[in-house]
């Protein structure tokens, strides 16, 4: 969690302070690892002059400063992005004049680092995500919209094409992506099965897949109470909360698939070298309405799009 300390300090007993005391506020998320702080003041006068500084008193360049007049003083808005703040999570907004200054107080840790990517992560790389009927399973029924899938009690008599998956009870999305990163959320609300993740396009779906990294495959899932990370073998995960709603990220470029918990806003596990991702999906052996993707292969170019299972 951040947590705040504000403090006003006076160069002068005898002077008297001025100006409402700095509020920060973490507005966004910059996916290289910083976290944007905007900090203001109002009711200045004579003009102030607005800083930034880390734990150790340095001062720190700003990204923009806006100060503007009314009729109760001046106002002033600085903005800052801050990283590597592993060690040093202290920064502070200082508001000065000549005889006088008033000075908040953030920290930030782990935790709200996280929190804070998973809120932006949805607002910035969003993807709207539809099935593919001519991908799913024949066991596999979909909503007329496209959005949810559950499994029916016996095979549907459905065209053989390429795409579709024959053992596995598994759907991929309309949409593909071969670059960039997107952002998907599942809803596993009730399921007591499933599996989310990222696959290559050129899995054969004419065969019984492995959910392996080494095959294809960057998955998380739910088996028999345990959360799971399906890796060169099966991790268990502890989990301080029951997921409902999951959370997918894929930066393209570099090869990275992370999971969160929606409702918690709190990070599950990430592969970090997923080199050939190109779409995510989701696996389950009981009737659930999630979505999700798998990756597919074009030529030497790597697609994207969404999977159920």
């Amino acid at each position: 969690m951040a947590h705040f300390k504000s403090g006003t300090k006076s160069l002068l007993a005898s002077h008297k302070a001025q100006g409402s005391q700095p509020v920060i506020m973490m507005e966004n998320y910059d996916n290289s690892g910083g976290i944007y702080l905007v900090c203001e003041s109002r009711g200045w006068n004579p003009e102030p002059e607005i800083l930034w500084l880390n734990r150790k008193g340095d001062t720190l360049p700003a990204e923009d400063t806006q100060i503007h007049r009314d009729t109760e003083g001046f106002s002033v808005k600085s903005s800052i992005t801050v990283y590597d703040y592993s060690d040093s999570n202290r920064f502070y907004c200082r508001v000065q004049q000549i005889h006088h200054m008033m000075e908040t107080e953030i920290i930030i840790n782990e935790l709200q680092k996280q929190k804070q990517k998973a809120g932006f992560l949805k607002k910035l790389f969003g993807a709207d995500v539809t099935l593919n009927p001519d991908s799913a399973n024949p066991q596999l029924i979909l909503s007329a919209d496209g959005k949810q899938v559950r499994r029916g009690d016996t095979k549907q008599n459905l065209p053989d094409t390429p795409q579709r998956f024959t053992y596995d009870r598994a759907v991929v999305g309309n949409q593909s992506f071969s670059s960039g990163r997107f952002y998907y959320e599942v809803q596993v609300r009730g399921k007591t099965h499933w599996i989310l993740g990222v696959m290559r396009e050129n899995i054969n779906r004419k065969e019984w897949i492995m959910l392996r990294p080494r095959y294809g495959f960057w998955t998380v899932g739910l088996y028999e109470n345990r959360y799971v990370v399906n890796d060169d073998t099966i991790v268990p995960l502890t989990l301080r909360e029951k997921v409902e709603n999951v959370g997918v990220f894929v930066d393209y470029e570099e090869g990275l698939v992370s999971f969160y918990d929606v409702n918690s806003r709190s990070h599950i596990y990430s592969f970090t070298d997923a080199d050939t991702v190109a779409v995510v999906g989701v696996q389950n052996s009981t009737a659930y309405s999630v979505t999700d993707w798998f990756p597919e292969w074009s030529g030497t170019e790597i697609r994207q799009h969404p999977v159920w299972a």
